[in-house]
């Protein structure tokens, strides 16, 4: 690290460029006025003093970093980072790049990486690039397929508005599973050290419908969550990247309360034409109210020509053993097992019956 510049202020020499573009609520740090200017180059590699603190760490390519920082040119800040490929435990990540370039009242950034390996997750070819300037940062974030072709985009910006951090979605700014999503730009999600505020996030794919807003205007205050006809093979393959895993109709409201530390909801929901590795396995159908403050009671069933099944039972808030539920099952198909084995059970054929009574806790 070389230049025209104290050693003692190169953090507030920091904040103060980044600040330029984006300020960061509840961050403390004293503006550098004087002018300054210094490169950084360095470079980490795999070291056997990482084995006492990084003892999953099995390979590490030599990571690089640059960096320019000059008051005094019209290019203040510049910096870019690699990292070729890191193993740690089950994770693999390779080829990592990211850049920025910033002037006197703006910054552009973008960053790419090939391939990320979590146990049997992959995640392809991601690209993230956009633009902070006037305490508003600009986000662009695209995942493409092993044909090369993008899958996932999502396109928004976040905003400081007085102190307060808000994401807002562009109107076409969703891609799920290669289909196109309407968000309603005026929504968002706020976040502050007050908590989470969410203000009319709608999303919207043909008959497809997602809604989301606190209920009191307060933070961290409960969420009102309504879907209509979602497709709940679009979400499952997010998860599993297996688009054959389950699917079916969601549709459904409810009110979901102290998420920030013991969730728990109330209302209806259900999954219509459920599927699950490809097996017909009927409706679902879950109805959940409160008839005290310490207890929330659920109705659940799943109906179709194989499957007859009932829960009900009670959910108790304040209780070391909270789940209170008995189980009914009037019918159960043998398909339906088989599909829950996932693989180990094959050709089933027939049905248990009877009504065996559970106690689930």
């Amino acid at each position: 690290m070389r230049g025209n510049f104290n050693y003692l202020e190169v953090p507030d020499i920091m904040l103060t460029a980044i600040n330029k573009y984006f300020t960061i609520p509840e961050v403390k740090y004293k503006p550098v006025e004087q002018p300054y200017h210094f490169t950084l180059e360095a470079k980490v590699s795999k070291h056997p003093v990482f084995a006492a603190f990084l003892p999953s760490l099995s390979k590490l390519d030599t990571v690089r970093l640059a960096a320019r920082m000059d008051s005094r040119k019209d290019t203040i800040l510049a910096a870019s980072i690699s990292m070729p490929f890191i193993e740690y435990d089950t994770i693999r990540v390779s080829n990592v790049k990211m850049n920025l370039t910033g002037d006197h009242s703006k910054m552009n950034y973008n960053a790419s990486l090939d391939k990320v390996v979590f146990n049997d997750y992959k995640l392809r070819k991601t690209f993230l690039s956009g633009e902070v300037a006037d305490n508003r940062a600009n986000f662009n974030l695209a995942m493409k397929d092993s044909l090369n072709k993008e899958q996932y985009h999502l396109d928004g910006f976040v905003q400081n508005v007085e102190n307060l951090y808000r994401m807002h979605l562009n109107q076409k700014g969703l891609l799920l599973n290669y289909q196109t999503w309407d968000a309603d730009s005026a929504g968002y999600i706020q976040y502050s050290k007050d908590g989470l505020l969410v203000n009319n996030f709608l999303l919207k794919q043909g008959i497809q419908r997602l809604s989301v807003n606190t209920m009191d205007a307060t933070p961290n205050g409960p969420l009102y969550i309504e879907a209509d006809s979602l497709n709940i093979a679009t979400f499952v393959t997010i998860a599993t990247q297996d688009s054959l895993m389950a699917g079916g109709k969601l549709n459904g409201k409810i009110t979901l309360s102290n998420y920030m530390q013991n969730p728990s909801f109330i209302g209806d929901l259900a999954i219509h034409n459920f599927l699950f590795q490809q097996t017909a396995i009927g409706d679902l159908i879950i109805n959940t109210y409160n008839d005290s403050a310490n207890k929330i009671t659920a109705k659940a069933s799943l109906i179709n020509s194989r499957n007859d099944i009932s829960l009900i039972g009670n959910y108790l808030l304040n209780s070391q053993e909270p789940l209170d539920f008995n189980l009914d099952i009037n019918k159960l198909g043998a398909e339906t097992i088989a599909a829950f084995s996932f693989g180990q059970l094959r050709h089933a054929i027939g049905n248990l019956r009877g009504k065996p009574v559970s106690k689930v806790r």
